[in-house]
């Protein structure tokens, strides 16, 4: 079981960082990470056959 404050302190840091960073850096990380997932998935990578 996952213990809550781990995610409590997950949340508090990633709310200090979008205040410190630009909203759009944000935005480009998370479509990157995004588009390298599906790409991933795409490949078939993980699978095993």
């Amino acid at each position: 079981m996952i213990d809550r404050r781990t995610n409590v302190s997950a949340i508090m840091r990633g709310d200090r960082m979008a205040g410190r960073l630009p909203l759009k850096y944000i935005r480009l990380a998370a479509a990157a990470m995004f588009a390298a997932l599906g790409l991933l998935a795409l490949l078939g990578a993980g699978f095993a056959a």
